[in-house]
């Protein structure tokens, strides 16, 4: 996905409609989890590909990883309380 795919994406995120249920909360909720995962992939991805790479900053890595690990435990913490559900 190029950078303006990733873009565009972002922009459609931003734009969902809300729900108007309790199901749909819960399935909005389950979505933007997957999105979270799949963004603090990425983070840990790109932490990965720049460590060590010729003109990057050489805390710049580290910071990527700290900030993936972080979101992760935070991402965890939020399913843990209301995953089983909206109505609990």
């Amino acid at each position: 996905m190029s950078s303006t795919q990733a873009e565009s994406v972002a922009d459609d995120i931003e734009s969902l409609t809300m729900p108007e249920d309790a199901e749909g909360a819960h399935e909005t909720f389950r979505v933007l989890h997957r999105l979270e995962e799949a963004v603090n992939t990425a983070y840990g991805r790109m932490a990965q590909a720049v460590e060590g790479m010729p003109g990057v900053h050489p805390d710049y890595s580290a910071a990527l990883a700290e900030h993936a690990a972080h979101q992760s435990v935070l991402a965890s913490d939020l399913e843990a309380r209301i995953g089983r559900g909206i109505t609990g």
